[in-house]
């Protein structure tokens, strides 16, 4: 969606599902990630994915990987929640040597970037990325298709609360894991007011909420299925 590089052999193989809609963002520390109309593309692009996927899937997990959207999803974080960057970088997803020059990475694009909290479009457009934007679509495009979410990851976690800002109704589908120690995860989660389905001690970025996500609502839905209600009275 947003990489640099040429990814048509691979999406020809059926490896990666490759919706492109541009080389890159701009850096948010000298002004807006990208344009609105680009901000669009991006998650409509993602839903165009829910859309094309969902008939094979009963339950979708959201999944931010790594570390390289650490600066967006804290600013977003920020705007959302309005408290300062440095209550919502914690040390878990890059270190704690690193969290002091982050933490100055997204004042500085706070600084120059004015956002709308009231807009999702805006925020989106202003401090996060092309995937932030696509992981967005993809929520409401399964949430358009009554087909719950797993929410793993401080990027699934911003694209989550972004997503809810454009459409309210997406909330009441989506189930959210909590990575112990990511504060900033931990704010957008409260503010979607979704509670953890699951907390984990494990390094954030590798899936494995989705994972675990899905295998607890897996077992609920089983157990709902099995149960039988009984009523009565003994005498």
């Amino acid at each position: 969606m947003g990489a640099r590089g040429e990814l048509a052999e691979l999406a020809r193989e059926g490896t990666v599902v490759a919706r492109k809609v541009g080389r890159g963002t701009a850096n948010i520390v000298r002004g807006p990630a990208m344009s609105r109309t680009h901000a669009v593309l991006a998650v409509e692009a993602g839903i165009e994915v829910a859309r094309n996927q969902i008939a094979t899937a009963d339950l979708v997990g959201a999944v931010g990987m790594g570390s390289g959207a650490v600066v967006s999803c804290a600013a977003i974080a920020a705007v959302f929640t309005g408290r300062p960057p440095a209550d919502l970088v914690g040390p878990m997803s890059i270190g704690q040597n690193r969290r002091s020059a982050v933490v100055a990475l997204v004042e500085q694009a706070l600084a120059v970037n004015t956002v709308d909290r009231r807009d999702g479009f805006d925020v989106l457009a202003k401090v996060a990325g092309f995937e932030i934007g696509g992981l967005a679509g993809l929520i409401i495009g399964a949430a358009a298709h009554r087909k719950p979410v797993i929410i793993d990851g401080f990027a699934a976690a911003a694209a989550a609360r972004i997503a809810v800002s454009l459409e309210p109704f997406v909330r009441d589908y989506l189930f959210c894991t909590q990575a112990d120690g990511e504060p900033g995860q931990i704010a957008l989660i409260e503010q979607i007011r979704r509670p953890g389905l699951v907390a984990y001690p494990l390094n954030s970025g590798t899936g494995a909420g989705a994972v675990l996500g899905m295998q607890v609502v897996e077992a609920a839905a089983a157990m709902l299925e099995g149960s039988t209600l009984c009523t009565g009275s003994e005498e």
